[in-house]
């Protein structure tokens, strides 16, 4: 007969078995979250952390529980780097030599560390960390450089700097908000919480969203001009399209990384190839056997709305990307109402992806590049085409034997070849339907697109019911990407110049012409949509102003008076102001606003065709029959003064007009400046002091001011 003590022994042993296999199963159950892997930078300086990473936490000494969750291994991103384990991490077979990962997350931070790389390298450049100078003790230089980056002290630089509104992070440390989640030494047991719990990304980013966007990815300078949040987002992104093409096998004894079950690799360098383009150094462009696609996406319409109900193709193209970055959530790195940019690898197909584009009649403008993940940076593109112009034949020898590719595709609806009933009025490709659409006794010939479009949303009724006869302005704000990626370009240089008044550059050049926008355009985009939101809550409650289309914040229109388009415009100068403020405000601004004034019964398509092709600064102006005009935020502020100004009396309109026909007749700037002078103070001093010419002048008064 057994004894009683064998029997509890029994017992106890399957207890702890179940508890085992019940702990197991949950780790196995939990996901890894990349986005996890910096949350050490969100810890105070204070807390004197080395680095961000808890690898070499004294957790013991320290009496604090370690995490054994399967995002914990992603605290080892940087161990490759550590110089005390050089035969552990960093040979060719490196991905076996990481003896303190288990086998079942070496894939899964092998990932993490290509990801990793890749969303900071195609954001920023890598290049040197500047270095203070303090030799450079004048006062005077040191306060300008201050007020330039919006900083308290040169050495005390913590919290985001955005091109675009260099005090931002100094005005929201005035209102109590702070870079640091984790500033004491209780904290520490948070972040090693948030390590071993944390649900998923979504969790993450909605308990830190602020934090993370205070905190600069790399605080060091000139790094520290994107947002932590951002750059986390990018490497889950990156790391999750990476994951469904990628596994890990064992090989006896050996782990490999496969990629579309072809490529085999056992080092990260292996997977990128070297990071750069051009060198003497083999190791720096050898080709890698990973590459992905980086590919830029314009998104248009060939449809010209004749009526309200054809602008539903905005409602459309909202609608379609909102489905493509719900199919395509991790590729999709960043959208606007017209504008996606994808991250694909090599097998994905583009056009499968834009199919539901180009069958509802959309076209799709790509750049796609393709390369090594060593070099995939988000400048790559014209990179490659400038090497190509300038025949640089190093480094176009380089793009070509690690098989850099960089192709201009446009995605379109395959034209009807035969055309039996005739061609659709609307949008001039496809054969109309064989009954007409009908109103008000008009027929009009639309293909089977346009017509579904049409009848997808009723438009606003008070349009052609309550407005009828009047006098209305449509207008349309725009965020432009091109003119954003260059000014972003143009705007490090300068944030560099400024850096080296006081710090230590020496690859100055090298740094301006590395810089890769990724990050801050996304970071510039999201506080576009802040503005968009804004500018609808100021006009929420006033029903003169409508927006024709829910789902589309950058079209509006509003029952004209000159009371309200003085608000509109003062509301946009405010954003403007809240949200860029160091940003362009003339004809190289990214983001613009253009207002058109008819009667209502000028058709919607030429508002439409005047905001496409005619707006190419900070505020652009179109008045029926009169007036067509562009002005920069300066101009447009000084105009304004002048009305506000003489809010009480009125500036002669016929004395203005015979100077400006005596102008275009004579051609005479002294006769002008003279006639000027006697007719107008007030105008005078704005063609002397501002360069504005009197008849741009008073077209923006008459709006202004209710004249005609």
């Amino acid at each position: 007969m057994k004894s009683k003590p064998y029997y509890f022994n029994l017992v106890y042993k399957r207890i702890y078995d179940i508890l085992c296999n019940r702990i197991n199963k949950e780790k196995r159950m939990k996901e890894f979250i990349p986005e996890l892997h910096d949350i050490g930078k969100l810890a105070s300086d204070q807390l004197k952390i080395s680095k961000h990473t808890f690898d070499n936490f004294p957790f013991e000494e320290k009496k604090i529980e370690k995490p054994n969750s399967p995002s914990w291994w992603g605290q080892y991103h940087h161990k490759r780097k550590d110089n005390k384990k050089p035969d552990d991490w960093g040979a060719n077979d490196e991905i076996n030599k990481w003896k303190d990962i288990p086998d079942d997350y070496k894939g899964d931070l092998f990932i993490l560390i290509l990801s990793d790389h890749l969303a900071a390298s195609s954001s920023r450049s890598t290049l040197e960390i500047a270095k203070f100078t303090p030799n450079n003790t004048n006062s005077d230089i040191q306060k300008a450089i201050m007020e330039d980056l919006g900083i308290k002290k040169l050495d005390g630089l913590r919290g985001i700097v955005k091109l675009w509104n260099k005090k931002y992070y100094q005005e929201e440390e005035a209102n109590g908000q702070y870079w640091a989640a984790f500033r004491t030494e209780k904290d520490i047991d948070r972040i090693f919480n948030e390590i071993q719990n944390c649900n998923s990304e979504m969790e993450f980013f909605r308990k830190y969203e602020n934090y993370l966007r205070l905190t600069p990815e790399d605080k060091s300078l000139p790094r520290n001009i994107t947002s932590l949040y951002t750059h986390v987002e990018l490497v889950g992104k990156i790391f999750r399209v990476l994951k469904k093409c990628t596994c890990l096998e064992k090989c006896g004894e050996d782990c490999i990384i496969k990629l579309n079950n072809e490529n085999k690799v056992k080092s990260i360098s292996e997977a990128e190839g070297g990071n750069r383009t051009v060198s003497a150094n083999q190791d720096y462009i050898k080709k890698g056997k990973f590459q992905g696609r980086m590919i830029k996406c314009h998104i248009s319409f060939s449809q010209t709305p004749v009526r309200l109900h054809d602008l539903n193709i905005f409602k459309k193209r909202s609608e379609l990307i909102n489905d493509l970055v719900d199919r395509y959530r991790d590729n999709a790195l960043f959208h606007t109402p017209d504008f996606i940019e994808l991250f694909l690898m090599e097998n994905d197909d583009l056009h499968e992806i834009f199919r539901k584009f180009t069958e509802a009649g959309f076209s799709i403008r790509c750049v796609e590049t393709t390369a090594d993940l060593g070099i995939l940076k988000s400048n790559l593109s014209e990179k490659v085409l400038k090497a190509r112009e300038n025949q640089d034949a190093a480094r176009t020898k380089v793009l070509d034997n690690r098989k850099t590719k960089v192709k201009i595709k446009i995605f379109s609806s395959k034209p009807e070849l035969y055309i039996k009933t005739g061609i659709c009025e609307v949008c001039q490709q496809n054969e109309h339907l064989t009954e007409p659409w009908l109103h008000e006794n008009v027929k009009e010939w639309i293909c089977h697109n346009c017509w579904s479009i049409r009848n997808s949303h009723q438009p606003f009724s008070e349009y052609y019911n309550q407005w009828q006869g009047e006098k209305v302005c449509w207008f349309k704000l725009s965020l432009d990407q091109e003119k954003l990626e260059k000014w972003l370009q143009k705007s490090f240089e300068e944030y560099i110049e400024i850096i080296n008044k006081s710090y230590t550059l020496t690859q100055r050049d090298a740094l301006i012409s590395e810089f890769r926008p990724l990050a801050p355009q996304v970071d510039f985009n999201n506080d576009y949509k802040k503005l968009l939101d804004e500018f609808w809550m100021a006009n929420e409650e006033n029903i003169r102003i409508k927006k024709p289309i829910a789902e589309y914040d950058e079209l509006g229109v509003f029952l004209y008076s000159a009371e309200l388009t003085t608000k509109i415009i003062q509301i946009y100068l405010y954003l403007i102001e809240k949200y860029f403020p160091d940003c362009s405000h003339d004809q190289d601004s990214p983001v613009s606003l253009a207002l058109s004034f008819a009667n209502i019964k000028y058709p919607v398509r030429e508002h439409l065709r005047f905001f496409n092709s005619e707006c190419d600064n900070f505020l652009n102006i179109h008045n029926q029959n009169i007036y067509k005009g562009s002005y920069s935020e300066r101009e447009v502020k000084s105009i304004m003064d002048i009305v506000e100004k003489v809010k009480q009396s009125e500036i002669s309109k016929s004395a203005l007009y015979d100077v400006i026909q005596s102008f275009e007749k004579l051609n005479s700037e002294i006769e002008l400046t003279l006639r000027l002078k006697d007719k107008s103070q007030d105008v005078y001093q704005l063609y002397v002091n501002e360069g504005i010419l009197p008849e741009r002048f008073l077209n923006l008064y008459q709006l202004l001011k209710g004249g005609d």
